[in-house]
C-alpha cells in the first residue's frame, strides 16, 4: 500500500530508498497525464497508444480501445488503485505502445496524494 510521499530528493542526492527520488518507476514509454480520460478521449487516442484509467469504464466504445487500456479498480477504491498502479503501468509499458496516457486523480484526501505523487514521478522526464 502507498504511504504519503516524503520530501523529494534530486537524482544527485543519495536516497535511502528509490521511491524518494524525483523519478520513481518511470516507464520507458513516454507517459502523459490527464485529469480524465472519458470515452471520447479514449476514442481520439491514436491506435498505437495505450491508456491507464483509475476506474473501469461502464462501457467501452470498441474492442480495439478495450485492448489498449488497463484500469486500476472496478469500483474506484483507493486501496485497490494504489495496489495495482505499478503492475498495470508495467503491463502497458511492456505492450509496445508508442505513448501512454494515464488519469491523474484529483483531491487531497486518503491515498489520492500518494497516488498522484507516484504518477507524477512516473511521468517525470529522464
Amino acid at each position: 500500500m502507498l504511504r504519503p510521499a516524503p520530501a523529494r530528493l534530486s537524482l544527485s542526492t543519495a536516497a535511502p530508498a528509490p521511491g524518494m527520488l524525483e523519478q520513481h518507476y518511470s516507464p520507458r514509454t513516454p507517459l502523459q497525464l490527464h485529469p480524465r480520460l472519458d470515452a471520447a478521449a479514449l476514442a481520439a487516442l491514436p491506435a498505437d497508444e495505450g491508456a491507464l484509467l483509475l476506474v473501469k469504464p461502464a462501457c467501452l466504445p470498441t474492442p480495439s480501445i478495450r485492448r489498449r487500456i488497463r484500469w486500476l479498480s472496478e469500483t474506484g477504491a483507493e486501496a485497490e488503485i494504489a495496489r495495482h498502479l505499478f503492475a498495470r503501468l508495467r503491463e502497458l509499458d511492456d505492450s509496445g505502445w508508442r505513448r501512454l496516457h494515464a488519469e491523474l486523480p484529483a483531491g487531497t484526501e486518503g491515498l489520492v496524494p500518494a497516488i498522484r505523487d507516484r504518477l507524477l514521478r512516473a511521468a517525470a522526464k529522464r
